[in-house]
């Protein structure tokens, strides 16, 4: 069984991975990081190309590869677990970075690449799990914590507005993919 938690930050991922002991978080051995690499260049080049010529700056590129590299080893992990595990930062926490790095236009121009990356996502894990948490709550949160993050760098206004647009790109992933839904608060 995988499964993937997700959520921005301060939803408080880590505590909920931590608060499900039954679960082991996963990690990537080296055997497993090159059958990983093995398999997106076989199996997924095509789209991984695609996508990462659509995204030329190289942040979204780096993003991109992390998409398919992650996406690739929860498949391998899930076929042959028979542990429970939970994968914090995995593709779909990726694809959300790419989505919030994105404009709406580029959005929009995606939008097949990203349904399908989602479908497939719906078949990889048994379960995703996205953390709701109302935007104050979390601004305190991350203030509190000695992690650096960009809401310690910047005004509230502004913070607001890119943890918003963070929360946009999760709500529309937890609708394509029809994750429960945990309140946070």
């Amino acid at each position: 069984m995988i499964i993937e938690v997700y959520g921005i930050a301060g939803a408080g991922k880590s505590t909920y991975v931590i608060d499900n002991s039954n679960m082991v978080k996963v990690k990537v051995s080296l055997l497993l990081k090159l059958r990983v690499l093995l398999r997106l260049l076989t199996k997924d080049l095509l789209p991984f190309l695609r996508l990462s010529i659509r995204f030329r700056d190289k942040k979204r590129r780096k993003i991109v590869f992390f998409i398919f590299y992650k996406m690739n080893a929860a498949e391998l992990l899930g076929d042959n677990s028979k542990e429970k595990m939970i994968y914090d930062q995995g593709p779909i926490y990726n694809l959300s970075r790419l989505l919030y790095k994105s404009t709406d236009e580029e959005w929009e121009k995606n939008r097949h690449d990203i349904d399908k990356l989602l479908q497939r996502m719906k078949k990889v894990y048994d379960e995703t799990i996205y953390l709701r948490c109302p935007v104050n709550i979390v601004l305190h949160r991350l203030h509190t914590r000695s992690k650096s993050h960009f809401a310690k760098k910047l005004d509230e206004t502004e913070t607001k507005k890119r943890l918003g647009r963070w929360e946009v790109s999760y709500e529309f992933i937890q609708e394509k993919l029809n994750s429960k839904v945990i309140e946070n608060y």
